[in-house]
């Protein structure tokens, strides 16, 4: 008989709750077709909700009586978004809107002018707009940083801010397509333990055979030691080519179950956890998603219903193992794998040699608030930045062109963070101090390009948060940004347009603010991030004749570029 061992259990969610299905209608009053389902990998998060694919200028209706709680208006994220809360404790929420309907369209408006401010995240009273279930509030779209027009949507627990999968509630979707597997990877657990003879993680191609026989790999794995599995997969939807998420992943190993999760809530709070629950650095070198079964220490998910030995698996020698995979989505559409594991006798023969060209300066316990220090650079890690011990690597690079310090690198690019960085640095002596307030920190990414990241001056050092390992520097931005007009001239007479539109942007520090006038009083124009188009829509306030239109933007470190021009109507 094949021996398995376990040293320990890992159960984070074994409770269920029941939720009424009756209470809510569906958003949309179209055939479901989800481009991106709940719980669905995302970069450094899990998907909050449901995206339905529907066409521009769809009617989007109140899932249930309520009130809007919340309205938010942004360049990006969910674009123009609006938040209805309901008597049974629950919160709808909708994104990437086109437009909200009129009596709500209005309001926003009377706010965006009393703040003289586009974007807009404001908290309403419930006597203010209250709505009835299969009220049209809004229309599908675009706006923020969706990649296409659909709607974003969400239900939310009130008191907790959980969003909870949506199909829980009784939303019903069209689905008779299986999960698919993709590929298979088998990690050696530490630099001890071997696969297939190597300290060194391997990849297998899984056979899909038919859509009834469970799917396998073709070969024995040997494992010497420890290990743990990596899986990449995905779920379709009835005639629908995108790529979803799964719902459900359950591992047994001869038999035993070592593995389970399911996603029916997510907590904001610990959303980027995720960069845990798959491998992150095959993510960041190749966008390939492995959902790994090892779990770090200080990893809060609470998707895990069964985890045995913190995903990481003991082979005895010359004893086999019957790997079960079992993946489903949440209509019950499942796909099985089958795969086999030899434990191997380590090979005492090869030696192993310890890594040191890492540049390891300091050993960082993720329980515990710490600080690396060095001449005219700090680091502060707070608690939760970390998921488990870190041997932190960092290394003094030399100055770059026209950067204003030294180079400070901090670990590598593949090392997840969980939560900001405290980051100073001193800049160097600059002969003209009125350049200092010009001063600002980069990230350099991978491709070698800056990054601007929102900074300031704090004593001598410039201050910043940051959510990722990598190299950062000073520079200074003395650049105004600038402004593109698209169909708009000096003495133009635009009776027969709707609007006036522009491109806007800046070469570093990033746009901060923008304001039009009318005749010296200042108006709405609205701004789409992902297309840096920025457009008056003509209204009350153009009059007919000459008008004096000036357009004033900003970016981070005070550069302003202005735009004037008389416009006749």
């Amino acid at each position: 008989m094949s021996a398995f061992i376990f040293f320990g259990w890992h159960i984070q969610s074994v409770f269920s709750q029941n939720y009424d299905n009756t209470y809510f209608i569906s958003p949309l009053n179209i055939p479901h077709n989800f481009s991106g389902s709940f719980g669905e990998l995302r970069a450094n998060h899990f998907h909050s909700g449901l995206d339905f694919k529907a066409n521009m200028h769809t009617p989007v209706l109140a899932v249930a009586d309520g009130f809007v709680s919340r309205i938010k208006v942004s360049p990006w994220g969910y674009g123009y978004a609006l938040y209805l809360t309901h008597p049974n404790g629950y919160v709808s929420q909708y994104g990437h809107l086109e437009q909200y309907n009129k009596i709500i369209a209005n309001f926003v408006k009377q706010q965006q002018y009393k703040l003289k401010n586009f974007t807009l995240d404001i908290a309403i009273d419930s006597s203010v707009l209250k709505v009835k279930q299969g009220d049209t509030i809004a229309f599908s779209g675009n706006s923020g940083s969706s990649g296409g027009p659909h709607l974003h949507f969400e239900i939310r627990d009130e008191k907790t801010e959980e969003t909870i999968n949506p199909l829980l509630f009784g939303i019903k979707t069209l689905d008779n397509e299986n999960p698919e597997f993709s590929m298979l990877k088998i990690y050696p657990a530490d630099i001890y333990s071997t696969v297939n003879g190597e300290n060194i993680p391997i990849n297998r191609k899984i056979i899909n055979t038919s859509i009834t026989e469970p799917c396998k790999i073709l070969d024995t794995i040997n494992v010497s030691g420890n290990a743990y599995f990596g899986i990449e997969c995905y779920d379709r939807q009835f005639k629908n080519s995108n790529k979803n998420g799964i719902y459900k992943m359950q591992i047994s190993i001869n038999n035993q179950e070592v593995y389970n999760y399911s996603i029916d809530k997510l907590s904001f709070s610990n959303t980027r956890h995720l960069n845990d629950h798959i491998d992150f650095a095959e993510y960041i070198r190749t966008k390939k998603a492995f959902q790994t079964t090892k779990t770090s220490p200080g990893n809060k998910l609470s998707i895990y219903n069964r985890v045995k030995r913190d995903g990481c698996f003991y082979f005895k020698p010359d004893s086999l193992y019957s790997i079960h995979y079992i993946i489903t989505d949440f209509v019950g559409n499942k796909k099985d794998l089958l795969f086999t594991v030899k434990g191997a006798k380590p090979n005492f023969d090869n030696e192993i040699i310890p890594v040191t060209n890492r540049n390891i300066v300091d050993t960082l316990d993720y329980e515990t608030d710490n600080i690396y220090r060095t001449n005219n650079f700090e680091v502060e890690f707070p608690i939760g930045t970390l998921m488990d011990r870190l041997f932190l690597e960092f290394q003094i690079l030399d100055k770059n062109k026209n950067c204003f310090s030294k180079t400070y690198s901090i670990q590598n690019y593949e090392t997840p963070l969980y939560d900001y960085l405290n980051i100073k640095i001193k800049p160097d002596t600059i002969a003209d101090s009125s350049l200092f307030s010009k001063l600002l920190m980069v990230y350099i990414n991978k491709t070698g390009a800056y990054n601007a990241i929102q900074s300031k001056l704090d004593g001598e050092y410039i201050v910043a948060k940051y959510r990722s390992f990598g190299k950062f520097t000073l520079k200074i931005d003395t650049i105004a940004p600038v402004i593109t007009p698209i169909n708009v001239s000096n003495k133009k007479n635009v009776k027969k347009q709707k609007n006036i539109r522009f491109m806007i942007s800046d070469n570093l520090s990033g746009v901060e603010s923008f304001d039009a006038y009318l005749n010296q009083e200042w108006v709405l124009v609205s701004f789409d991030g992902k297309s840096s188009m920025l457009q008056y829509d003509f209204d009350e306030h153009l009059k007919s004749g000459e008008n004096l239109f000036q357009l004033i933007v900003k970016d981070a470190k005070g550069n302003v570029c202005i735009y004037s021009a008389s416009i006749f109507y």
